[in-house]
């Protein structure tokens, strides 16, 4: 007879306007956090559309607790931090029909749109600006 799993305990957040944007809030946050007994403590996912590098930066500069994965990119990007690397079959996954060239060729194609600086993108994220009336939005 095979034992029960235990459940699974996570907490994943967005960053921005979430955790980040009040100082004072994100500061709460951590504090609690780290109260928190590693029994008691579900797993830390911090997800979000930067880049991995950059949510990782968070919690080198003592903003935000440590997490243990880091979901960039708009998911396209996985960190696992105990393991201490990317995870490489979702990059295999990825790779499957992805065409990024394609992507931004039919992108191009709008004259509304434009990419996004080059440092918010990367092989398997390609993001892009909207003119709208009232300014750009994300797309």
């Amino acid at each position: 007879m095979s034992a029960t799993p235990p459940p699974v305990r996570l907490f994943s957040t967005d960053l921005d306007g979430t955790l980040l944007g009040n100082p004072e809030a994100s500061q709460r946050f951590k504090t609690a956090w780290t109260v928190l007994s590693s029994e008691a403590r579900p797993l830390l996912v911090y997800n979000s559309g930067r880049l991995v590098d950059d949510l990782r930066r968070f919690v080198d500069d003592g903003t935000l607790p440590a997490a243990d994965f880091y979901v960039g990119g708009v998911g396209t990007q996985v960190f696992d931090v105990k393991a201490g690397r990317m995870l490489d079959e979702l990059y295999a996954h990825l790779a499957e029909g992805w065409d990024r060239a394609r992507v931004r060729e039919i992108a191009g194609r709008f004259p509304a749109v434009r990419p996004q600086p080059d440092e918010f993108q990367h092989e398997f994220k390609s993001s892009w600006f909207l003119a709208t009336r009232t300014g750009c939005r994300r797309s």
